[in-house]
């Protein structure tokens, strides 16, 4: 007498193939089925991929419209290439704006350089003494001898 729990478990099939009937594949409504779970998962990674990656694109439509926000991004009036035509006149504001979006790439924004950082200095060699509060320094901090740092920069 078998019982519930002592049979013995079935080798597993090639994908597509039913165990019972080998050589033929399942039809696309069992396959679906078969695999619900699997898809139930991916359902919310593929939202958020459509969310994030591929809605945004809607928004390039904006660069070839006349973009008033009581119209909406699709019932905009179209004028093509015309909004790209201050690039080629050569408007002064945007060839300002350019040069200086340019400067900034290049050079960096100004505080990655100044003020100069504590680790891109060079190092003190000398142990600072230590002192205890109130004996010697009135704030009772050790300072380096090598470079009177307030605190230890070895």
């Amino acid at each position: 007498m078998t019982t519930r729990w002592s049979r013995s478990i079935a080798p597993a099939s090639p994908a597509g193939v039913s165990a019972g009937r080998l050589g033929q594949r399942l039809s696309w409504p069992r396959r679906l089925w078969r695999d619900r779970v699997l898809l139930l998962l991916a359902l919310p990674g593929l939202a958020l991929l459509v969310v994030f990656h591929y809605l945004p694109w809607l928004g390039n439509v904006v660069a070839f419209e006349d973009y008033q926000p009581y119209f909406g991004i699709l019932d905009g009036p179209w004028v093509g290439l015309q909004n790209f035509e201050v690039i080629t006149n050569g408007d002064p504001a945007f060839r300002g704006a350019l040069l200086n979006t340019v400067v900034i790439t290049l050079a960096g924004p100004p505080s990655s350089s100044w003020p100069p950082c504590r680790e891109s200095t060079p190092r003190c060699t000398r142990r600072p003494r230590s002192t205890a509060p109130g004996a010697g320094d009135s704030s009772g901090t050790s300072r380096c001898p090598g470079c009177a740092a307030s605190s230890c920069c070895c």
